[in-house]
């Protein structure tokens, strides 16, 4: 999960205007009883049994790491496939390419002392294999080890530079920032002549001074790059105040092309077998990711418990999705994340086409006052009688999104299928994020029942319920709002057509909506799904 900030999303609260719970459907028998079935407790222990598995071939990473193509995610991927299969669902493990890193162990020294440090994923090593290529950017131990001066270079752009000259050769320690993704002060102090990246520090950060943040550094791999923490950095600029500090450094990095793994588990639907539903998480993280997403692949567990012990099977065939290498694998000019949902996606357009809806599950649990549950506008009265029906409509707010970080972008967006994602997390988590501490403790899930609750009513309700509860006027409400807001920054030029367009969009999906005969509803359903 990448965080979802500001300028990344762009969000219509949804309110009760319009969505109150007139007509309100009471939860029934059989949905209360597939509620009932679910266990948090259940789920906290898969929780802590999968978080604090053992692993071995990204420790460079950050202990606890499954990433990208490594073994660890084939051992996880088997883990939870057996889990599947165990509840009697027909299981596959799909592999799909990906660009796959390497990193051993850190060694970082200050003027001697040792300093604990990670690399940062697809950033630069001072030794390693390239594509079956050796590379070594070292100067002593044989090209392994790098010893430098180090210097502060502050925020790590032209400006900083510019007050502290000439770098070449040198390391330099920078502030991380979220100017952009991934951050741009590491081709600026390569174009810098800087020998070496230590960064520190995150606008998130906050009290965590001791945190150690993994993120994908994409498309950077030429300069060696490592993180420490907020302490540490303080400690070196410390240093630097009264006297040269040299570093030595030595971080393997090995690139190849390599295979990742998603986990596909079917629930077959007894009368529309190949109409889909589908709940999906993403199962690879950084260290233990106890929220990000060791929570969201036990969701997955717990729920596919739940339907399979259910005594009625739903009309709707589903597909329980454990996604791999959703933090990194790809390579592509604006992201490398979101690997494994972009494969699904690619693969099944059958899926894509006859999806009632999709759930994506990154992050449940977290003790929030709040949550907010993002949701395609085609679906956006259906998840409002969810919550108002669960007594949730208080605590979960409904909005509109649009951003590439989750894996729900691929499934609503590239795929454009129905979709909703739950974000039950709140500012307390970002400084936990990514870090060693995002770790299996049961006061950070206390949501969790909760939360299972409410995603698993919404799919029962996509998976049984005859007229599926898509409405395309909702989307050409909302396409028509986003026009609007687009007209008046060009009020030069006209949309005047395009609206015009969009009203008979309205107008048909209107009639298509309005009509109520069960003998269309098969051929509705269709159109609603593929449009």
């Amino acid at each position: 999960m990448k965080p979802i900030a500001a300028h990344t999303l762009f969000a219509l609260v949804v309110g009760c205007v319009g969505l109150s719970a007139t007509g309100r459907t009471a939860i029934s028998a059989s949905e209360q009883q597939l509620l009932n079935s679910l266990s948090a407790p259940r789920a906290l222990e898969d929780l802590r049994r999968l978080s604090t598995a053992p692993t071995q071939s990204s420790e460079g990473l950050g202990p606890g790491t499954v990433v990208s193509g490594s073994a660890d995610e084939t051992k996880l991927a088997e883990r939870i496939a057996d889990t599947f299969r165990k509840l009697g669902l027909a299981v596959r493990i799909e592999e799909f390419p990906v660009r796959s890193y390497r990193y051993a162990p850190v060694t970082l020294l200050a003027n001697g002392a040792r300093i604990p440090a990670i690399s940062l994923q697809a950033a630069g090593g001072t030794w390693g294999r390239r594509d079956g290529v050796d590379y070594a950017r070292g100067n002593e131990a044989g090209g392994h080890r790098l010893r430098v001066a180090l210097v502060d270079a502050g925020n790590g752009y032209a400006a900083d530079y510019a007050r502290i000259g000439d770098v070449r050769g040198k390391a330099v320690l920078v502030r991380r920032e979220l100017r952009d993704w991934p951050p741009p002060q590491i081709t600026e102090a390569a174009s810098r002549g800087a020998a070496a990246v230590i960064f520190y520090d995150h606008p998130s950060s906050g009290e965590q001074v001791d945190a150690l943040r993994q993120d994908s550094m994409w498309g950077h791999e030429q300069l060696p790059t490592v993180a420490v923490s907020v302490r540490s950095a303080k400690a070196l600029q410390t240093q630097l105040a009264s006297a040269t500090v040299e570093i030595q450094l030595e971080n393997r990095a090995d690139v190849s092309d390599g295979h990742s793994r998603n986990v596909v588990a079917l629930l077959r639907g007894t009368e529309f077998p190949d109409e889909w539903v589908v709940v999906s998480g993403h199962y690879d993280r950084w260290f233990q990711g106890g929220l990000d997403n060791t929570s969201g692949a036990v969701a997955l567990m717990e729920i596919a418990r739940a339907f399979a012990a259910a005594k009625v099977r739903p009309r709707r065939s589903m597909l329980f999705v454990a996604v791999g290498s959703e933090e990194a694998g790809l390579e592509d000019p604006e992201r490398d994340w979101l690997a494994g949902s972009h494969a699904f996606v690619n693969q099944h357009p059958e899926v894509m086409r006859s999806a009632a809806l999709i759930v994506n599950v990154d992050g449940i649990g977290w003790p929030s006052t709040k949550a907010t549950l993002l949701s395609t506008p085609d679906v956006l009265a259906h998840q409002q009688a969810v919550l108002t029906d669960l007594g949730h409509d208080k605590r979960v707010s409904l909005k509109i999104p649009s951003s590439s970080a989750i894996d729900a972008w691929n499934f609503g967006v590239a795929g454009g299928a129905a979709m909703i994602h739950l974000m039950d997390l709140d500012p307390s988590y970002f400084s936990v994020y990514h870090t060693q501490m995002d770790v299996f403790r049961a006061d950070h899930f206390t949501n969790l029942q909760a939360d299972l609750r409410l995603l698993t009513l919404s799919l029962v309700r996509a998976a049984t319920e005859p007229r599926l509860p898509i409405a395309l006027t909702a989307v050409a409400d909302y396409v028509d709002s986003q026009l609007l807001l687009d007209a008046a920054k060009v009020p030069e030029i006209s949309f005047a057509d395009t609206r015009a367009a969009l009203k008979d969009f309205r107008a048909a999906a209107a009639a298509i909506e309005a009509n109520q005969q069960p003998k269309a509803t098969e051929s509705i359903n269709r159109v609603m799904m593929s449009t």
